[in-house]
């Protein structure tokens, strides 16, 4: 890649209006703030003017970063709507944005692109985060560019549905800030038969399964950390406490804190991801490996470009039919449980392949600042 100065350049990062930032934000939510604030902070150390447009409320304490609001502090999972939140971020900071030099849209419903579209030369140059499931379009344009996909699954899947356009996606995995985790880790510190679930408590994640497994293997112990946050399924979540409470082996912490996450990270056997849905990449499978845990996981999205089958764990078939795919996961379980899996190897595939400041920086840089698709939008 070109080597890029940025001590004259101004970037503007918009942020979703669901959660308010700050500099403690990776110990609450993982993946996309996490990711987004490590690359505000990143083009901040290199000279960059970063304007970071978050909801009310927020705060970075960094040297050439200044945050911008518009009228509404984050959403409180009712009203008014969160594209109307996002829009009012933006009309509230146009004159922010259009005095840039590159934009990055790491939110969802891409209005600022909107703009763009209709005044394409009064905005600069922008880029659009894009983590969603590769067949949520509807916050792409018609003809998109400047597109970076968390994984090659998601870039390659939405170059399937642009064949025209395949040189305007990218891919930069949204891997670990690895100043976030203790750099030193006891990989003999380990709890027998404790499996971890760490993900939201939502069907498409498949927490239920991990209720089932436990049904089953009453001998192990499950405990599962996670959020509640904006799934409206208030009934499914109480089912599953309910459940849970009658069983013995079953811990559940919904909204666990960050010392609760490193520590049960620190101490499980392993990590398992029951997920229903085409996983765009999957944070908690990334923490887990860092952590030297093996993965269980069904065969969904971007999981093989995770880990390795029998490497660094399993991967199971996933099937059309709900019963099936209970059964072949605690099938699999039953022999992973007793699989030894060198946990060194699981935390340098991280090291080697998820860095995000060494190998996905780069390309976020390059593709805001850097000559690629200087196309207008259509």
């Amino acid at each position: 890649m070109t080597e890029i100065n940025l001590e004259d350049k101004e970037i503007s990062i918009i942020f979703p209006m669901f959660f308010t930032i700050n500099d403690n934000t990776h110990k609450f939510y993982g993946g996309l703030e996490p990711r987004t604030i490590a690359l505000a902070k990143y083009f901040a150390d290199e000279g960059a003017q970063v304007n970071v447009l978050a909801p009310r409320g927020s705060s970075l304490n960094h040297k050439n970063i200044k945050i911008y609001n518009g009228n509404y502090f984050c959403w409180n999972g009712r009203d008014p709507q969160p594209y109307l939140m996002e829009k009012d971020l933006i009309n509230s900071n146009t004159e922010v944005l259009r005095r840039s030099n590159a934009i990055l849209e790491d939110n969802h419903f891409g209005y600022c692109r909107y703009l763009k579209m209709r005044d394409e030369t009064g905005f600069p140059k922008l880029a659009n985060s894009y983590d969603h499931h590769p067949d949520n379009l509807q916050s792409l344009p018609q003809n998109p560019q400047n597109i970076i996909a968390v994984s090659k699954w998601v870039m390659m899947s939405l170059r399937e549905k642009f064949k025209n356009l395949n040189h305007n996606f990218y891919h930069a995995y949204s891997g670990l800030i690895f100043d976030n985790y203790p750099s030193e880790i006891d990989f003999d510190n380990k709890e027998e038969n404790t499996w971890l679930y760490l993900s939201r408590f939502s069907t498409v994640k498949g927490p239920d399964i991990i209720i089932e497994l436990a049904k089953f293997y009453k001998d192990e112990k499950f405990v599962m950390l996670g959020d509640t946050l904006f799934t409206q399924e208030g009934h499914y979540i109480r089912s599953l406490k309910e459940v849970a409470d009658s069983l013995d082996n079953v811990k559940i912490i919904f909204n666990a804190s960050y010392k609760e996450k490193i520590y049960y990270l620190e101490h499980c056997t392993g990590v398992l991801h029951p997920g229903r849905w085409e996983e765009p990449l999957g944070w908690d499978m990334l923490e887990g490996l860092y952590f030297g845990n093996k993965l269980l996981a069904f065969d969904r999205g971007a999981i093989r470009e995770i880990y390795k089958h029998e490497k660094q764990g399993f991967i199971v078939p996933f099937s059309d039919n709900e019963g099936n795919n209970l059964d072949m996961f605690r099938r699999a379980f039953k022999s992973f449980k007793s699989k030894s899996i060198d946990p060194i190897a699981c935390h340098q595939r991280i090291i080697d392949k998820f860095d995000f400041r060494k190998y996905s920086y780069p390309v976020y840089k390059e593709v805001l600042l850097g000559i690629k698709n200087t196309n207008p939008l259509i």
